[in-house]
C-alpha cells in the first residue's frame, strides 16, 4: 500500500525540483546541496548541522535527504507557552525563524528556546540515534531561532507568519494590522487563535484573504497534525483569493511534512455582519472545542514517538516504513476500529475521533 502521507523531516516536496534533484544525488552517493541557511545564525546553524553529521558518522548517501523546508524564513509573534513551542518545530524542521516577543528582549530568545530541551528529547526518546546526534538536533534547531526587536524586524523578510499572543480579540488585531504593515505583500499570515472568531481578527485588515487560522496541535514538538481554518466569503474576489491563500498555506505544511485538517469557519457578508448560518456555526465550533481535533496525551506521546523516529531516519525507504498507517488502525488515535475513508484523501479514521464527530461541521483530512 502507498504510504498514506510524505515523509516527514526530510525536506521532502511532492513535485519540487531542488527536492527531487537532491535526491537522485543521494541514490549516485553524490552530496546532495545542502538548504541554504538565512543570514541571521547561519554560521551557527550551518556548524550545528556539522556537528550532526560528524556524530552520525556515515557516507552522505545514507544520512537524510536534506533539500530543504518549503520556504527559508518563517516570523513568530509571541513567545510564550505556545510561541516558544512553535518556533522551535519550525526550526527543528530547517526552518530559519525571527521571533519577537514584547515582554522578553531579543538577546533572551535563545535562551527560552533552549528551555525546551526536555520535551525536545521527548519526541526523540525512540528515535535510533546517539545521545550526542540528538544534543546536535536540538543545538541546530535553536541556532536557526534569532530574536529580534520589533515585528518589523521579525516578519520583514518572512514567508509565513504565526501570531501566538494573548487571546484577546484586540490584541490580536493590533498585531495583525502591525504584522500587515511591515511584512511583504505575498507573505501568508496565520493565527493560533482556537475561541476568537477569525472573521472578527480579519476585521480591519488591508488584505484578508491571506489571514488565516493555523493551530500547532498540543504539545506542538514532534507533532505531526495541523489545524488549517479560513473563512468562506461570499464576495466573488475575496472568495478566490482566501482558495488561493489557503491552498498555499496547504502546500508549505505539507511540504513540513504536515497532515493538515482543514476546518472552514462558514461564510461572511464582507464585513458588516455574518449570515444567521455562520454566526451560528462558528458560535458552536467554538464553544464545542473539544470537537475540533486534539489529541489525549497517550495520543500525543505516541505521535511524537514515531514522529521523532521518522525525521532521525538513514534513509527515504526506512522513513516510508514508518509511515505506513495500518489499514486497521485510526490515523488520529491509533485504537479505535477504522469506520470511514475520509472524502478527500485515502486515510483511514474512527467515526468516534474528534474530526468526525462534529455533526455540524466535520473536517475534512488532507
Amino acid at each position: 500500500r502507498t504510504p498514506s502521507r510524505m515523509l516527514r523531516g526530510l525536506g521532502a516536496k511532492a513535485g519540487a525540483d531542488e527536492g527531487s534533484a537532491s535526491a537522485d544525488a543521494e541514490v549516485k552517493g553524490e552530496a546532495a546541496t545542502p538548504f541554504a541557511e538565512g543570514k541571521d545564525g547561519s554560521g551557527a546553524a550551518a556548524e550545528a548541522d556539522a556537528k550532526v553529521d560528524a556524530a552520525e558518522g556515515k557516507d552522505e548517501a545514507t544520512r537524510p535527504v536534506r533539500s530543504g523546508p518549503p520556504f527559508e524564513i518563517a516570523a513568530v509573534v509571541g513567545c510564550g507557552f505556545l510561541g516558544a513551542r512553535i518556533a522551535l518545530e519550525l526550526a527543528s524542521q530547517q526552518v530559519q525563524v525571527r521571533v519577537y516577543d514584547r515582554s522578553t528582549p531579543a538577546s533572551e530568545i535563545q535562551s527560552k528556546i533552549r528551555a525546551l530541551l526536555p520535551e525536545f528529547m521527548t519526541g526523540l526518546k525512540l528515535a535510533e540515534i546517539s545521545n550526542d546526534e540528538k544534543n546536535a538536533l536540538f543545538d541546530a534547531a535553536v541556532a536557526r531561532v534569532a530574536g529580534c526587536d520589533s515585528i518589523e524586524e521579525a516578519v520583514a523578510t518572512a514567508s509565513l507568519v504565526s501570531e501566538a499572543v494573548v487571546e484577546r480579540l484586540n490584541v490580536k488585531q493590533s498585531v495583525v494590522q502591525e504584522i500587515e504593515a511591515y511584512c511583504s505583500a505575498d507573505c501568508l499570515i496565520t493565527t493560533n487563535t482556537l475561541g476568537i472568531r477569525l472573521s472578527n481578527i480579519q476585521a480591519g485588515s488591508s488584505i484578508p484573504s491571506r489571514i488565516l487560522g493555523l493551530r500547532f496541535l498540543w504539545p506542538v514538538l514532534f507533532i505531526p497534525f495541523i489545524e488549517m481554518s479560513w473563512t468562506e466569503h461570499t464576495a466573488p474576489l475575496l472568495k478566490d483569493a482566501t482558495a488561493e491563500s489557503s491552498a498555499r498555506l496547504k502546500g508549505l505544511m505539507q511540504g513540513l511534512g504536515k497532515l493538515c485538517f482543514e476546518c472552514p469557519l462558514g461564510s461572511e457578508n464582507e464585513f458588516g455582519g455574518s449570515t444567521p448560518y455562520a454566526a451560528t456555526l462558528e458560535a458552536e465550533l467554538a464553544r464545542r472545542g473539544p470537537r475540533r481535533l486534539r489529541l489525549d496525551a497517550d495520543q500525543a506521546t505516541r505521535h511524537q514517538a514515531r514522529e521523532g523516529r521518522v525525521r532521525t531516519a538513514l534513509t527515504e525507504a526506512a522513513a516510508a516504513e514508518l509511515v505506513v498507517e495500518s489499514e486497521e488502525q485510526c490515523i488520529v488515535c491509533f485504537d479505535a476500529e477504522v469506520r470511514a475513508v475520509s472524502t478527500t484523501t485515502t486515510h483511514e479514521i474512527s467515526l468516534s475521533c474528534p474530526p468526525r464527530r462534529s455533526q455540524l461541521h466535520p473536517m475534512s483530512l488532507a
